[in-house]
């Protein structure tokens, strides 16, 4: 990229102002991450045009003759053209490059410094590196560009255009309404006791939003991805592990709907990442370096608990090391633009049912496990669990492996909390599916759109 800029500032800009303007703003860029012949040219462009010259292609071979330089225009642009460049939009271009080599100079400088703290167990290394990244940013937001972006966002909003938001389908269709769907910066927690069915449903929503083409990455630290795509196709197809374990109930054609289920799997964008780091990190390293390769729409992670530190220094208890996990979170969803879904388990007392003698006892904000920074941090709190049976039908179904779960959107920054919804999880082939609302928000009517 570098190379179309500095050719349409040579060859196609008869503007000195702009070419000065483009330089200044290129002589931004580390020459660490730009090659040596590129910043090479900059500085000549840049001193060329200090002495109030128009660069052109006709001065600068005259500069590298009278300088003896052993640059040349045609080595250097052989592979460009007028034709090609015409079209380049020079501000816009130029702002993209540096935004990219930022991103590369900040990604090397962690690399380094992470390779520093693994050879010498120094922690300031990676603790100095927050000042670095912030000190020569403007990081102070005019009132009138803040306005302009809020009322920008209303504007797509009222016109049904998109704003980065990641809706559900409609087999949400209640946890769309209560929710709003996710915005790109929020963070969010699922929780739940252990074998409720938390994995179960972050799969179905997987499936859901995958299936409306976003691109999802789900990093697991519980399960390998064999699992997990076994998971996924007993749920599309209803063929469980129990009939697969059965040498004659697992038949071809048993065999051919699962081909047929991977099959349109395959068309769907799910990375999942089963080797993952236990730092943070380390995480987010991963995390940044998929979404530069490809965008990705949202983040899953199961679990935060399985995380064990925050950068590899065991010094944190664990209440601490949840606590810097979660607000890392955080700020890389604000980051990266990228909303981060991540799971985990209840508090120890709420698993056993301490406040009941039951496991169907609902849950509440303050049973997340080992800190309340996640109640505190996170945008959005998704709480789920059995619900108790009524009736001996409902008994029955529960000994048919056919549970009723409540899901509670106990926190909701942007909308209505405490609402709830009704889920059918099928545990046998782990399905999960809406069955209604069990509370209605405020305002809400049947003929709302």
């Amino acid at each position: 990229m570098e190379r179309r800029i500095l050719y349409n500032l040579v060859y196609l800009t008869k503007d000195l102002e702009m070419q000065k303007k483009s330089i200044k703003e290129l002589k931004k860029i580390s020459k660490d991450v730009i090659d040596k012949d590129s910043y090479e040219m900059i500085l000549i462009i840049d001193e060329i045009t200090s002495s109030n010259r128009l660069v052109t292609p006709k001065g600068l071979n005259t500069y590298f003759t009278f300088n003896n330089s052993s640059t040349n225009l045609d080595d250097y642009f052989w592979e460009l053209d007028e034709t090609t460049d015409l079209s380049l939009d020079l501000e816009i271009a130029i702002t993209s490059f540096i935004k990219e080599k930022e991103i590369e100079e900040n990604e090397k400088r962690h690399q380094e410094a992470l390779e520093i703290y693994k050879r010498t167990g120094n922690v300031q290394v990676l603790k100095s590196l927050r000042y670095e990244d912030y000190k020569e940013k403007d990081i102070i937001l005019p009132i009138e560009k803040s306005v302009d972006l809020a009322l920008e966002n209303l504007r797509k909003i009222k016109d049904k255009e998109d704003v980065g938001t990641i809706n559900f389908s409609n087999s949400f269709f209640n946890t769309q309404i209560i929710t709003k769907g996710i915005e790109a910066h929020e963070f969010v927690v699922l929780a739940a006791r252990p074998g409720v069915g938390k994995t179960a449903f972050t799969l179905a929503l997987i499936n859901d939003l995958t299936k409306q083409g976003k691109n999802v990455l789900f990093l697991t630290l519980e399960m390998n991805s064999t699992e997990v795509i076994k998971r996924m196709l007993t749920a599309k197809t209803g063929i469980s592990n129990h009939i697969i374990n059965s040498r004659s109930k697992f038949t071809q054609t048993k065999y051919d709907s699962l081909v047929m289920a991977g099959e349109e799997l395959k068309k769907q964008q799910i990375n999942i990442i089963d080797e993952v780091p236990r730092t943070f990190i380390e995480i987010k390293d991963i995390i940044t370096k998929e979404h530069e390769k490809k965008p990705i729409d949202i983040v899953f992670v199961d679990y935060l608990s399985l995380i064990e530190s925050y950068d590899g220094n065991s010094d944190f208890n664990k209440t601490e090391t949840v606590s810097k996990i979660s607000r890392g979170f955080k700020l890389l969803a604000k980051e990266l633009e990228v909303p981060m879904f991540v799971l985990q388990q209840t508090s120890r007392a709420a698993a056993q049912g301490h406040r009941g003698n039951t496991g169907f006892k609902p849950l509440q904000l303050t049973d997340l496990r080992d800190s309340g920074a996640l109640e505190q941090d996170a945008d959005k709190v998704f709480l789920l669990w059995n619900k108790e049976p009524e009736t001996e039908e409902e008994e029955q179904e529960i000994r048919d492996s056919q549970y009723k779960l409540i899901l509670s959107i106990a926190k909701n920054r942007n909308g209505q909390a405490d609402q709830k919804v009704l889920l059918a999880f099928n545990k046998t082939i782990q399905r999960i599916r809406e069955i209604s609302w069990l509370t209605k928000p405020s305002g809400w009517s049947d003929d709302n759109d």
